[in-house]
């Protein structure tokens, strides 16, 4: 119940009750995917929670939950990993165009 008044607040709260996380450690799907958030998914547009689940993750498992990016992008930091060759034109896509896929 304590959780779900923080995370599932954020309509009702408005934006000053937002958690303003430290840092985040992120990493970086092959098909750019990031924190369970999927290109082109409609979970990208959430804006009333801070935590969401999805059914329909396009990647195995298809049941995830997620930060959404209303609690991501208030980060002070964050942090992306993505190594090795199967991640690397993620990667190039990423840094050449950041808008959503």
């Amino acid at each position: 119940e304590d959780l779900r008044k923080v995370f599932g607040c954020l309509s009702s709260c408005g934006p000053k009750a937002v958690p303003r996380l430290d840092l985040v450690l992120l990493g970086l799907g092959p098909d750019c995917h990031t924190c369970s958030l999927f290109p082109r998914h409609p979970l990208l547009e959430e804006t009333a929670k801070l935590v969401a689940s999805l059914e329909d993750s396009p990647k195995p498992p298809p049941q995830r939950i997620t930060m959404t990016l209303p609690l991501l992008s208030g980060a002070r930091h964050v942090i992306f990993v993505g190594t090795g060759a199967h991640k690397a034109e993620a990667v190039r896509k990423v840094l050449e165009d950041p808008a959503p896929a």
